[in-house]
């Protein structure tokens, strides 16, 4: 199996950010929950004790409240009042980005994560996917000199297949372990070694591809629920507040998830697309390669069986030795002893 480039200490390093990123955008909501309670004490505490316990003065002044709501009815309205804005509406206009963000509701938390999850599989695919490491150009040439030159030795095939390990180097390997035997048995052996590797290619593509599934129905979910709460606003106000301008701003507010679901998912549907058609077109040459292999194995039919233990050992380099020279044997008297000549007798 390939080993990622984002494995180990790499990738806790991404998985901290993701974490940091998920609690910063939690605090946009946390924040006014925390706020709002404490605020909205404040006017019943600058009462005072006497509004609460005089019964006269709130009658009096329900009263008065009364009267002036019902001279204010029976005025006409005129159109630049009924034009006005309620205080509490935003101008969408005047929104920044990140108050858009913050008024898309607790959805865009999980619209948010799946976001850095998308970007963080699509840059491993990109430093994955690269030619180096599925065909190296070295093993593909390497192989095909011995195809052109007709001497295919199952030996040096190994090696190669040792020095540039890939995508590419592990089905040949499977290959060559099916040396000596028939040919549909090693078609099928190299048609599964295929689908094997390209499930490993194919695996952290998918959760780019859950993104784009996920990611436009947590925004539908989002406006849902954004509707919801703006017909509920609706239902509460009184007459004198401009329901469509308030509904309005609901609405826009409601679109936000739905807006933010798709900014991810189209890119993402776009990077899936490519990366499926890179892996496609991968595989398209990896069978030809094969296919220009597999003559050259079927002349070993019957004749020769080799096993993975069998190939690494040949496929090793040999270990040279040179031979050391044993020390001259010493005398009793601690030099060196001559060897006479021998004379051949005549």
């Amino acid at each position: 199996m390939l080993a990622s480039p984002l494995d180990g200490i790499g990738f806790s390093r991404l998985r901290m950010l993701i974490y940091a990123a998920v609690v910063l955008c939690m605090v946009p909501w946390v924040v006014p929950q925390l706020v709002n309670p404490v605020t909205a004490q404040q006017p019943a505490d600058s009462a005072g004790p006497s509004a609460a316990t005089d019964p006269a003065t709130n009658n009096s002044a329900a009263q008065s409240a009364a009267a002036r709501a019902e001279a204010d009815l029976a005025k006409p309205a005129s159109p630049a009042a009924a034009a006005a804005p309620s205080p509490d509406v935003v101008n969408p206009g005047e929104m920044t980005l990140w108050q858009l963000y913050v008024a898309g509701g607790i959805f865009m938390i999980p619209i948010t994560i799946l976001s850095f999850v998308a970007l963080a599989y699509t840059i491993e695919r990109f430093l994955a996917l690269r030619s180096s490491k599925v065909m190296p150009p070295e093993l593909v040439e390497g192989l095909g000199e011995m195809s052109a030159q007709g001497g295919f030795e199952p030996r040096r095939a190994y090696r190669l297949c040792q020095e540039y390990p890939s995508t590419l180097a592990n089905v040949v390997r499977t290959m060559l372990l099916k040396v000596g035997r028939p040919v549909p048995e090693i078609e099928q052996a190299i048609k599964d070694a295929s689908d094997s590797e390209s499930t490993k290619l194919y695996a952290n593509v998918r959760p780019i591809a859950l993104s784009v599934t996920v990611e436009p129905m947590l925004g539908l979910l989002g406006t849902v629920q954004g509707i919801i709460i703006a017909f509920g606003q609706m239902s509460n106000t009184s007459e004198t507040v401009n329901r469509t301008q308030l509904f309005a701003n609901g609405i826009y507010t409601a679109l936000i998830t739905t807006f933010g679901g798709l900014v991810v998912a189209i890119p993402a549907a776009i990077v899936v697309f490519y990366f499926e058609q890179r892996i496609m077109n991968f595989f398209h040459r990896i069978d030809d390669v094969m296919a220009s292999l597999l003559p050259q194995v079927e002349k070993f039919e019957g004749k020769l069986r080799v096993n993975r233990q069998q190939l690494a050992a040949e496929a090793a380099p040999p270990v040279t030795t040179t031979p050391v020279a044993a020390p001259p044997v010493m005398g009793a008297s601690g030099k060196i002893p001559t060897i006479p000549a021998v004379v051949p007798a005549k």
